[in-house]
């Protein structure tokens, strides 16, 4: 049938143009396939990476996929007859269905930002700006999580106006809120050391019909400490458990709080147990913090730490293996505040015992025991420290070596100056005069 086609045509030229026109409309839809594998596949490993949580990954992925977008805007608004309309229209769907700026968010975990430093912060907020801006330029909104990894990441990064202007820009967006946005913006704000602002937002939570949850006991006991009133944090710690036994005093409780409508809500978890340790620690009560810890534990109240092993510990869990674990915050706490007070023995113990509950030191782990002060007031044992870093497989710090290095240079320069201090005061006072002999013979000088 073809070539009796070919055979009729071939003298007007439309077997020519006929032949052309399939081999152009191949390529057409090979393209137009190829791209949209292209674009699926970069979603894809876009998700891939966010749910790994490998932010690098994630946002080279996500810059390859917004220069697509850009390209494929640019070619949309050229308009022609051909398949090649089709092409464009495919392509700004297969991106436009995704929402590649909420993928790139789902990809933040605060949960690792205690490693990053200054440096990591500032780039990982100058990161999340812009995603932001793409986000609210397309006419996206932001989900209950998102807000409260971003709020967290402003605020270890210390940008306490950005975490101001996201939450008015939800506030103006009627975006529905839920007790963890809260609880992110309360934290933010007691990591800017806006106290004031920090009850007023945990005090928001009930105004606007919500029920304050654990982790909003957890911000009133920091704020309490911080402010110096032990006495309302520990009312506040009570509570947490006269809820979940369902029998509050409420003469205990702070004014602002719904005392029935809490009632339930909350219970008492590790995070409850370290806040509070913290709020001992800050004001030097070791003991009470002490007994906290093995309260936590499920151990007796009165057992040295030296006495503490991992049958012991393993026995206590076996008796009730529902019982809550210290955790490595938990751990971070009491080293941190024994460490401060100069207790470096205490603090030390504390590391020992870690491996017993189940728990491996990190380097962090040190870095609050080996401070300039407690340097400077006992070397020798925080090289010990170092030494048992390596021996731990642990590689030293350099912040580590830097404070050692620096101690003992000072120590030096001390040393050097007692010495010269000592020869001053010899050439000052003169030399003790030598006792006097009644010896006719001894030699007269």
């Amino acid at each position: 049938m073809l070539g009796f086609l070919h055979r009729m045509l071939a003298g007007t030229g439309l077997a020519a143009r006929l032949a052309r026109n399939m081999h152009t409309v191949r390529p057409f839809r090979q393209l137009r396939k190829k791209a949209l594998i292209q674009n699926d596949k970069m979603v894809g490993l876009l998700s891939a990476s966010a749910h790994k949580h490998d932010i690098q990954a994630a946002w080279y992925w996500y810059q390859r996929l917004l220069r697509r977008l850009r390209q494929e805007k640019t070619q949309s608004s050229f308009r022609v007859t051909t398949d090649t309309r089709v092409l464009s229209r495919q392509q700004d769907r297969s991106i436009s269905a995704h929402n590649i700026h909420g993928s790139i968010l789902t990809c933040l975990n605060t949960h690792g930002l205690f490693c990053y430093g200054p440096k990591q912060l500032t780039a990982l907020s100058d990161m999340v700006k812009q995603v932001l801006e793409n986000l609210f330029s397309s006419g996206g909104k932001l989900t209950g999580k998102e807000l409260v990894e971003i709020l967290n990441i402003f605020a270890a990064a210390k940008q306490q106006e950005m975490v101001d202007r996201i939450w008015q820009y939800v506030a103006l967006s009627r975006m529905p809120l839920d007790t963890a946005s809260y609880n992110a913006y309360a934290g933010a704000n007691i990591l800017a050391k806006q106290y004031d602002r920090a009850f007023e937002v945990i005090r928001e939570i009930s105004a606007v019909g919500l029920q304050p949850n654990t982790y909003t006991k957890v911000l009133m006991i920091r704020l309490y400490g911080l402010t110096g009133d032990l006495n309302a944090a520990r009312r506040v710690f009570d509570f947490v458990h006269q809820s979940v036994a369902g029998h509050a005093s409420y003469s205990r409780l702070p004014d602002y709080i719904s005392e029935a409508n809490e009632l339930g809500h909350c219970g008492p978890n590790v995070s409850v147990y370290t806040e509070m340790i913290s709020v001992l620690g800050m004001n030097g009560l070791m003991d009470e913090m002490r007994e906290l810890f093995l309260k936590l534990s499920g151990l007796p109240i009165d057992l040295p730490l030296n006495q503490i092993t991992a049958d012991i510990v393993a026995d206590a869990r076996r008796l009730d293996y529902q019982r809550m674990r210290p955790t490595i915050d938990t751990f971070h706490q009491l080293i941190r505040w024994h460490a401060q007070y100069w207790d470096i023995d205490t603090a030390t113990r504390y590391i020992h015992l870690m491996p017993v509950f189940g728990i491996d030191p990190v380097p962090k782990s040190f870095k609050l025991i080996v401070t300039p002060e407690n340097a400077a007031r006992n070397l020798d044992k925080c090289v010990e420290l170092a030494a048992g870093m390596r021996e731990m497989g642990l590689e030293v710090p350099g912040s580590i070596t830097r404070i050692l290095g620096k101690a003992r240079d000072k120590i030096e320069e001390m040393d050097e100056m007692v010495r010269v201090s000592m020869g001053q005061r010899s050439l000052v006072f003169g030399q003790p005069a030598a006792p006097e002999s009644n010896d006719p013979a001894s030699p007269i000088l």
